[in-house]
């Protein structure tokens, strides 16, 4: 091949690395911008975050808002996978979630276990060859009750931080989004003032030794050592002490609730 073909061949790969740059550029613009730029106060409920994607285009989504006057919904996603195809999918995510079903001036709650699954059901009409499988949790806390309803289809365990006691790990069984139909379950716990509720990624665990603890057993134990913290302190420590102990991989999200005296 002569000098000047090699130049033209370098140059329209740098042309199209740059195109590759900006479209990955344009699309962290738009995932960042679906995403809070504040998480919601409101009484007796405190919500924080600790965000983190691994490259500028994520696979992480998650999201507080206000269903009505006693209700707030939150969840915490993950398309296994980073990068372009990723971001894409938590855009598609976004626009696809529904939280409520809305019929003339009534309307009415979908059930945690619903709204993974009519989002199962998206995923799956798209049709699209190799698309990535997503992770996720949602929650509706309850003001009047304070209690926690909540469905995970893949995702980590849920792990609950008493006032006082240990913390431990909310179990239920769910299976990735965009395989395969299926069914997914909604469960219930109470809070208590002072209590706190972790939903975490597992961005950490694929570089991970097999000898050592999994994300959700290292928050576990982090969680007893820093319980007292506020909850926006006690979220950044969490994850800053997860993420100086190895190099980070994958996208990490730590999104925090917690019931007020």
């Amino acid at each position: 091949m002569e000098a000047a073909e090699c130049a033209g061949v370098r140059e329209q790969l740098q042309q199209a690395y740059q195109q590759l740059d900006r479209d990955l550029d344009f699309c962290r613009r738009i995932q960042r911008s679906l995403l809070p730029q504040t998480l919601p106060d409101l009484p007796p409920a405190r919500f924080a975050v600790y965000y983190r994607p691994c490259g500028r285009a994520g696979g992480d989504s998650y999201d507080v808002c206000r269903l009505d006057e006693d209700h707030i919904g939150f969840y915490l996603a993950d398309v296994i996978g980073h990068g372009l195809p990723a971001s894409l999918l938590t855009i598609f995510l976004k626009e696809a979630i529904r939280l409520k079903e809305i019929v003339g001036r009534e309307y009415r709650l979908l059930a945690p276990h619903e709204v993974l699954q009519h989002l199962n059901r998206d995923l799956l009409d798209q049709a699209v060859a190799d698309n990535p499988f997503i992770t996720m949790v949602y929650a509706v806390f309850d003001r009047r009750d304070r209690s926690v309803s909540f469905a995970r289809a893949g995702h980590p365990h849920p792990i609950h931080v008493p006032r006082r006691g240990k913390p431990k790990i909310w179990q239920s069984e769910g299976t990735l989004l965009g395989v395969f139909e299926t069914q997914l379950a909604t469960q219930k716990a109470h809070l208590q003032p002072g209590d706190k509720l972790l939903f975490h990624t597992d961005g950490l665990d694929s570089l991970a030794a097999a000898d050592t603890p999994s994300t959700t057993q290292r928050v576990l134990e982090l969680a007893a050592r820093h319980g007292g913290l506020p909850l926006q302190e006690f979220v950044n420590r969490l994850s800053r002490d997860l993420l100086e102990e190895t190099a980070q991989p994958d996208d990490f999200t730590l999104l925090g609730l917690e019931l007020r005296d």
